[in-house]
């Protein structure tokens, strides 16, 4: 049998449909619900797997499309947009008959692939329409810090924005153009808030009405609260301003000369506290506190605007110093150690917020006899008490200064508790006493300060203590004692031998200053004499008028208060004088030169008388020997002369003999002791 071959053609004549339904998704809740309105007059289209367009339908009345008597296969429908909404995502948590089918697989309003065979009817293929919104609008720097949007106030640049979900999970973002604003244009409505990420060095501004169009809608955090935008409107008023956080800064020092500067080389104090306190002008309370570094600097970062106080908690005895006109430098605390009503703006820096300070300061030294003159302290010179010292000056408060005080049984004194300023102290001399000279010495505390009773000038810094301000003091000297007769010229004042009147005295000598002295006096009528008023130095006394007298023996005997101290020449030995000292031992002995005169006669009758016509003999040799009263042995000779006269002269008293060189014509009657 033969094999017959024919061709058939065969036609699918199953069924396949799908259907579903358009409707307003008008409370955003991505479920179909029984009182929502359908959609009526919607184009829906059907497309192949490959993308063909196969057929295309309106919604009903009932928002309802169908496409039927489809051939077995995979297809997908498109549902057109619609302004101002959106289309509702399938959610496979929602039943399916009250689900939206739209997964954008195949662009937007699509369906996921549908499989169709065996006379299928995908039912309930449903598309769902939720309202759509825009939000947006400024992000600002809000310069004067009160929550509102000025004119003035600009816009910052690229500042991210979150859109956050109901479960604050970021659904969306966008950033801030130039001139700060921004936007989330055609997204569901629905219930959302936003979050503005915080720039670095600002902070969310006052929400002081979040619902007045150009207040600032963020929290602290950042984040506005939740809204429900599901009418489709545009929300174009949520706003965020940003404040730049300010600081206050400056420096703590010990303002030496008190002029409310702050001067190189005056101390910056470390470790000492300063407190911010004060409102911001959201009406936050601020309170805050910090120490000085070691370079009495303190800083209060990241504070915010307001208006504020600092407060320095002064210890060591520190006092406000000076509030001086106004410069970076100068101190701005009043006396209350307050810096108050400090206007700080967003961004701003107060600087040179300083507090100069001082402490009271003293001025100490001491008063001492100074016996040598040489205008330093030694060990054995003592204290002078009851001298009063007076302080004149003026202080740094342009305050004038006069105080007194007197000093102790050492001889210190001090005046304590002063302002600095510039000063000097006075000291009066006394009727028997004067100043040592003026010296400065690397040992500061041995020298004597004063020129004259009066100190230089003393610039008194803040804290210092001038401990050894001194006033070296000597007294008034004097030098004198007596001029006697010194009669048996034994060089010791006996209680017999008298004074001597007017005889002319000199003193010469150089004071310890180096001033030159010379003073003149006669001796009263008891011999006496004194050179008063004298300072320490080296004299000399000097014998101008000696009435005819001999100088007697210099120094003679061990009692310095019986002895003659002018030597043969008319001078004394240099006399070193110190203070306070009254020489009275400075005794002047005079004397006058015996003399031993006769003469020599022919004695005519032995009687050792001469009688008238014993005539006088020359040419006969006299001897005189013994001792004079300071002890030397005397020799001496003459002869008689024409007249038979003779005499010794130039001699000091004394016991003496004379004695005749006999010729061979002659011999003597009588001997004689003179």
């Amino acid at each position: 049998m033969e094999s017959c071959c024919r061709s058939f053609n065969y036609s699918d004549c199953s069924t396949n449909g799908v259907k579903g339904q358009l409707w307003n998704d008008s409370n955003v809740n991505h479920t179909k619900d029984s009182n929502e309105p359908v959609l009526q007059g919607i184009k829906v289209s059907l497309y192949s797997a490959a993308g063909n367009k196969l057929k295309e339908d309106t919604t009903d009345v009932f928002g309802r499309y169908e496409f039927t008597a489809l051939p077995s296969g995979s297809y997908y429908v498109i549902a057109s947009q619609i302004t101002q909404k959106l289309f509702v995502l399938n959610n496979p948590a929602v039943p399916q008959n009250i689900n939206s089918d739209v997964t954008n697989d195949f662009g937007i309003g699509s369906t996921s692939l549908l499989v169709l065979q065996n006379s299928v009817i995908l039912e309930n293929i449903d598309f769902g329409y939720a309202p759509a919104t825009t939000i947006g609008d400024l992000v600002w720097h809000d310069q004067n810090a009160n929550g509102i949007k000025e004119i003035s106030e600009s816009g910052m640049q690229n500042i991210r924005i979150f859109l956050l979900d109901q479960l604050q999970i970021k659904v969306d973002s966008t950033l801030t153009g130039v001139d700060g604003k921004y936007i989330f244009d055609n997204i569901p409505a629905n219930t959302y808030a936003l979050q503005f990420v915080i720039p670095a060095g600002y902070f969310p501004t006052c929400r002081l009405n979040g619902n007045m169009p150009g207040n600032s809608k963020i929290d602290e955090t950042g984040i506005t609260s939740f809204y429900s935008f599901t009418s489709g409107s545009p929300a174009d008023s949520i706003d965020a301003g940003f404040v730049a956080f300010g600081s206050v800064k400056g420096l703590m020092f010990d303002d030496l000369n008190v002029n409310g500067y702050y001067d190189s080389g005056e101390n910056l104090l470390s470790q000492k506290t300063v407190e911010l306190s004060g409102m911001t002008t959201c009406g936050q309370s601020v309170q805050a506190s910090i120490q000085t570094n070691v370079n009495g600097e303190y800083h209060f970062p990241s504070v915010k605007p307001g208006n504020y106080s600092l407060k320095f908690n002064l210890d060591q005895g520190f006092i406000p110093s000076l509030f001086p006109v106004e410069n970076v430098w100068s101190n701005k605390m009043t006396s209350d150690s307050l810096i108050s009503n400090l206007q700080l703006g967003s961004g701003q820096t107060l600087v040179g917020q300083n507090a100069g300070v001082y402490r009271r300061a003293e001025i100490s030294g001491r008063v001492w006899e100074d016996k040598n003159v040489n205008s330093l302290q030694e060990s054995d010179e003592v204290g002078i008490k009851e001298i009063a010292i007076i302080l004149r000056g003026t202080d740094a408060l342009s305050q004038s200064v006069e105080l007194t005080t007197t000093t102790d049984t050492d001889g210190r004194y001090s005046f304590s508790d002063l302002i600095p300023g510039n000063y000097n102290l006075e000291m009066t001399a006394g009727n028997n006493f004067t100043f040592s000279p003026f010296r400065i010495e690397q040992d500061t505390t041995v020298d004597n300060n004063s020129n004259n009773g009066l100190t230089e000038d003393i610039t008194l810094l803040s804290g210092k203590n001038y401990k050894s301000v001194d006033f070296g003091i000597f007294y008034f000297s004097s030098l004198g004692d007596k001029v006697w007769h010194d009669l048996n010229g034994n060089g010791i004042q006996e209680t017999d031998e008298p004074g001597i009147e007017g005889v002319g005295l000199t003193l010469l000598g150089t004071t310890v200053m180096g001033n030159v002295v010379q003073e003149v006096q006669v001796s009263d009528l008891s011999g006496e004499f004194k050179f008063r008023n004298l300072i320490a130095g080296e004299y000399v006394l000097t014998i101008t008028d000696n009435k005819g007298f001999e100088y007697t023996a210099f120094r003679a005997g061990n009692d310095d208060s019986f002895d003659s101290d002018i030597s043969e020449n008319g001078n004394s030995a240099t006399i070193n004088v110190f203070s306070n000292q009254q020489i009275q031992t400075i005794d002047i002995g005079l004397y006058k030169k015996v003399a031993l005169q006769g003469s020599v006669w022919e004695d005519m009758n032995g009687d050792g008388i001469r009688s008238p016509g014993d005539p006088f003999i020359s040419g006969i040799k006299i001897i005189l020997t013994g001792t004079d009263n300071l002890g030397n042995f005397v020799l001496d000779s003459t002869w008689s002369d024409q007249d038979g006269n003779y005499i010794f002269s130039g001699h000091y008293p004394g016991l003496y003999k004379a004695s005749v060189q006999l010729t061979q014509n002659y011999q003597t009657n009588v001997p004689f002791t003179i």
